[in-house]
């Protein structure tokens, strides 16, 4: 019974020997630099520019409402002794509100900003796939992996980066309006 198990355990593996054997001849592990990528294509361009459109938008709000909140508070200094000391604090307390207002709208603009770079970084992660499912068909790649941190050493004969820079940028030129 023993032998037999042995028997079944060897046939197995010599199989599965043999099965990686044919998928390695015919397959291919590679790996691509994402940053690398990102920072040579249209998609650097393409969310830079905007995150910088939306930044600046987020800290011209900031920049409002502190300036409005800062007009109501100095109004109010100026007008303190001029109040009762109860509708001094009705004031006061107007002004806190506006200032939790404010807050509450500068955070709600910070999560959409977050939430846009989390979507923007989905889609960009989309458009790479894609064109890594094409290279991977067309070259018969089985496996795709990211430079970093994972490769210790690799021979750039593997190191598809530049052919995946060239394929966004390809698609990039052919749907830009001047290039139609």
């Amino acid at each position: 019974m023993k032998r037999l198990i042995l028997n079944i355990a060897i046939l197995l593996f010599i199989n599965s020997l043999i099965l990686s054997q044919a998928w390695a001849r015919n397959n291919k592990i590679i790996y691509v630099d994402i940053e690398f990528i990102i920072e040579n294509t249209y998609l650097k361009k393409t969310f830079q520019e905007e995150y910088i459109r939306k930044r600046k938008d987020l800290q011209n709000t900031k920049y409002e409402k502190e300036k409005a909140l800062y007009l109501i508070k100095d109004r109010l200094r100026q007008q303190k002794f001029l109040l009762g000391h109860q509708e001094y604090l009705k004031e006061f307390s107007k002004i806190h509100k506006k200032l939790t207002e404010y807050e509450a709208e500068i955070l709600k603009l910070r999560k959409s900003l977050t939430e846009w770079e989390k979507d923007t970084m989905a889609s960009i992660f989309d458009d790479l796939l894609l064109i890594m499912e094409v290279i991977s068909t067309e070259e018969k790649i089985g496996i795709i992996l990211s430079k970093e941190p994972n490769i210790i050493y690799s021979d750039n004969n593997y190191d598809y980066t530049q052919k995946v820079v060239e394929l966004l940028n390809e698609i990039d030129e052919r749907s830009t309006p001047t290039a139609k």
